[in-house]
């Protein structure tokens, strides 16, 4: 029955579509439905040419006539004593949005905490293997910075902490201590104390009032002492451009002198002194090849700590006074360091 319905309506609607066709074939009625557009499309055509004439044409400001009031409200000036006054205290007091509890607020100001980096590296650190040896601590400061002399193939330098030392690769100086210096090898910390033996090297970790220890001597030694006198001239002038390159570029004395530390009985007893490539530079200073400073200006070299306060001092000094064994022997010698 569907099949059957599908095409009764097909042939109905095509039945419909022929007898359009037959309508609009008709010369009279096509004439007409033609005059009949032609007719909307000048209506639209004058509607438009119009609208775009007029557009030409601002129309006048239109006036808005101020609004007045009705009903106006009775405006009154009351006295200050017909004001009523409110009393708020009564309900402040009820904690309506409940209390806060005085005891949990905390006024913390916030702190910057700066961390320093080679705090603690020291600890567990074993002694290195290197063939680094620590010959003196210049300076030191309580963050762990300051300068070194380590000495490296018979080769002596002042070392600042995140230089780089003389060994297999990469080893740096990583922290300044009183007595030891820790080093970077390659990733692992390792100590390097100040000499194997008693002799360690103590230090001043902030300048002091420089008390002079002087080298204790007798009636008998002092007759013995001779007196050598090394204050014009070329020695002079050596001494003070020497005393410069100390505190500019302390490496560049390698050229003059090599110095070792000498272990007494009883500690340290002095520094041995050999010429560098310089050697008549180093004799018209007055030295000796093996001669053995054990005091400058006073301060004995026995007692570690005047080895930093006469770094600090020397800077302005006018002289200095060498006071050194030789074969046996106690003497003197001095130079100006007046410009």
């Amino acid at each position: 029955m569907t099949d059957w319905a599908n095409l009764a309506a097909s042939a109905n609607l095509e039945q419909r579509s022929r007898a359009a066709i037959r309508w609009l074939a008709d010369p009279e009625r096509l004439a007409r439905l033609q005059l009949g557009m032609i007719m909307l499309a000048s209506l639209w055509v004058i509607s438009s040419a119009s609208s775009l004439l007029w557009s030409f044409y601002r129309a006048p400001a239109v006036t808005v006539s101020p609004t007045a009031i009705i009903n106006p409200p009775e405006i009154t000036s009351a006295s200050p004593a017909e004001l009523e006054v409110i009393d708020v205290s009564s309900i402040m007091g009820l904690n309506i949005f409940g209390s806060v509890d005085g005891s949990a607020l905390s006024t913390t100001s916030p702190t910057s905490t700066v961390s320093n980096p080679r705090e603690g590296i020291e600890d567990g650190a074993k002694e290195t293997s290197l063939a680094l040896v620590l010959t003196g601590i210049v300076s030191s400061t309580d963050d762990g910075l300051g300068s070194a002399m380590i000495e490296a193939k018979k080769r002596q330098a002042l070392y600042s902490v995140g230089d780089a030392l003389p060994a297999n690769g990469k080893v740096t100086l990583a922290k300044i201590l009183a007595k030891q210096v820790v080093i970077d090898n390659n990733g692992t910390y390792e100590l390097l104390t100040l000499f194997d033996d008693n002799g360690i090297v103590g230090i001043l970790p902030t300048p002091a009032t420089p008390t002079v220890t002087p080298r204790a001597q007798t009636s008998s030694s002092r007759s013995a002492v001779q007196a050598r006198q090394v204050d014009q001239g070329e020695a002079n002038q050596l001494a003070s451009g020497y005393r410069q390159q100390l505190y500019d570029d302390p490496q560049s004395l390698a050229s003059l002198v090599s110095i070792s530390a000498v272990q007494g009985d009883n500690g340290l007893r002095g520094y041995r002194i050999t010429p560098g490539r310089d050697r008549g530079k180093f004799a018209a200073l007055g030295f000796e090849p093996g001669d053995i400073v054990t005091a400058v200006n006073g301060y004995s070299l026995s007692d570690p700590s005047n080895t930093v306060r006469l770094y600090q001092l020397m800077r302005e000094a006018t002289g200095a006074t060498f006071d050194i064994e030789r074969g046996g022997s106690a003497l003197t010698i001095s130079v100006s360091l007046s410009n």
